[in-house]
């Protein structure tokens, strides 16, 4: 959430959707799913899976018993390098000339046509599945997760998705990457996961099925005015299970448990719906391509200031980056203010809306970092005014996350991550507050309270309404520290 462009390529395998599988043409995995060269079990099953390929999509997951949202379904130990896609490359020839069936279940060397040799057949495989991350430090290859194929996030047929949340980076190498349910899973259902950010632009899932040769025709794709489809009344907020839902016949992309609510969600919603959607007038236009282009600005600025004080932080050193973080936490804040919470009609469909709030969350959370360390003045308006703003702020996401995703996705569980990390900073304030203005020194200042104590009550709710979320993430983290 703090890039606006860092979703990552994928597994290009063609996705199609379809119904139940018949079980018994399926191929079961065993519990451990082999080794790759020297190094441990490489995957780890934690539920019946097995391999079955589909008429137009090739060969794919499916689950051979019922998985409850939540689950675990299965680890992976997968293969990261430092480098280009070259240097993968090169890694992968080294292993299939140490085992030439290491990349099964994904493929097998009769799989790929036309590669003269090991070193044209790691090319091969590389293309295939390996996963970019944008920024070119590293690739990374799975073997097992590779064959999940994708829905998109919001569609109805997306039932899992990666342990890592997007903007985490790419995993160490040695580390276990996750497939979590997140819905439940009937015998005999294709897992699918989606390959880009649920917030990405649409463009660069447009790019990735492009580049592979893939096209998704998941509900949210089908829908006449592709975006988000949500999984809740976008009137009242009624979850699906609790209430019928209907999709709005203009754009098929949100639903309403009845009239009432939609004819109430009617002027928020109706510049996204259909045909509206293309009627904006001139003025509404303008100030979209503005918001856009001064989105870019606010984002650039942020990864400086976010760099500095990250350096800050580590090195312990006062002041240093203070005044640069400051400067780009008021710039996002105006755009926030001006360009999305002025009209939240118009912009709250636009995914930067979502992006610029989680970046102020991040911004926030270093400069109250910074202060509870004693390595900067406090911030304008005080460390309570500002842990306020970020907690409204991180509400918003959390609004929008819970509408377009199910509530076992990996983004719901990043931002619950962001809530945690605000409570522990809040409270840690407070408790340095007292302490601060008995014994600290005239050039520390005092620390501003006011808020801290609603912010921090609000944060331990919230953990506590999602407990359950945090609970299907944290033997991840148990076990990431036990490797």
């Amino acid at each position: 959430r703090t890039r606006h462009n860092n979703s990552v390529s994928r597994f290009p395998i063609m996705a199609r959707r379809s119904g139940l599988c018949d079980i018994g043409a399926v191929t079961p995995f065993d519990a451990r799913v082999g080794a790759v060269s020297n190094s441990a079990e490489a995957a780890e099953l934690c539920c019946k899976v097995g391999l079955l390929d589909i008429a137009g999509e090739g060969r794919t997951l499916v689950a051979l018993e019922s998985i409850l949202q939540g689950t675990r379904i299965l680890s992976e130990k997968p293969t990261v390098v430092a480098g280009g896609r070259s240097e993968l490359e090169e890694c992968v020839a080294s292993l299939l000339a140490e085992d030439p069936g290491v990349l099964a279940p994904a493929l097998t060397p009769t799989d790929v046509s036309g590669s003269p040799g090991v070193a044209g057949f790691a090319a091969e495989a590389v293309a295939r599945f390996s996963l970019d991350f944008l920024d070119g430090a590293c690739w990374v290859m799975f073997r097992v997760l590779s064959v999940v194929n994708h829905a998109c996030a919001s569609s109805e047929e997306a039932n899992c998705c990666l342990s890592v949340p997007f903007d985490a980076g790419a995993p160490a190498q040695g580390k276990v990457v996750d497939l979590i349910a997140v819905r439940n899973i009937q015998a005999g259902e294709p897992l699918r996961m989606p390959y880009t950010c649920p917030f990405a632009a649409r463009s660069q899932l447009d790019a990735l099925q492009a580049a592979h040769g893939f096209r998704c025709t998941c509900s949210t794709c089908r829908a006449p005015a592709p975006g988000a489809v949500v999984r809740g009344c976008a009137g009242c907020g009624a979850r699906a299970g609790e209430v019928t839902l209907s999709r709005c016949s203009g754009c098929r992309s949100v639903m309403y448990c009845g009239a009432d609510c939609q004819r109430r969600h009617r002027k928020e919603h109706k510049p996204s719906c259909g045909e509206g959607a293309t009627k904006l007038d001139d003025a509404d236009r303008s100030f979209l391509e503005a918001a856009a282009q001064e989105f870019d600005a606010v984002m650039a600025a942020s990864d400086a200031a976010l760099c500095a004080a990250s350096q800050a932080l580590r090195a312990r050193q006062r002041f240093t980056g203070e005044s640069q973080l400051e400067e780009s936490l008021v710039m996002a804040g105006s755009f926030l203010a001006r360009r999305v919470d002025a009209a939240p009609a118009l912009v709250g469909s636009q995914n930067f809306a979502y992006y610029a709030r989680g970046n102020f969350v991040k911004q926030a959370l270093s400069r109250l970092a910074m202060r509870l360390r004693l390595l900067g003045r406090e911030p304008r308006g005080g460390c309570g005014h500002l842990a306020s703003r970020a907690c409204k702020h991180l509400e918003a996401c959390l609004d929008v996350a819970l509408l377009t995703l199910p509530r076992f996705h990996v983004e719901v569980f990043s931002l619950l991550c962001d809530v945690k990390d605000l409570g522990e900073v809040v409270e840690n304030l407070l408790g340095l507050a007292p302490d601060l203005e008995a014994n600290g020194r005239p050039d520390e200042g005092t620390i501003s309270e006011e808020g801290l104590e609603e912010v921090s009550q609000w944060c331990s709710k919230k953990l506590q309404d999602f407990s359950d979320v945090l609970a299907a993430y944290s033997d991840r983290d148990d076990k990431l520290e036990g490797d």
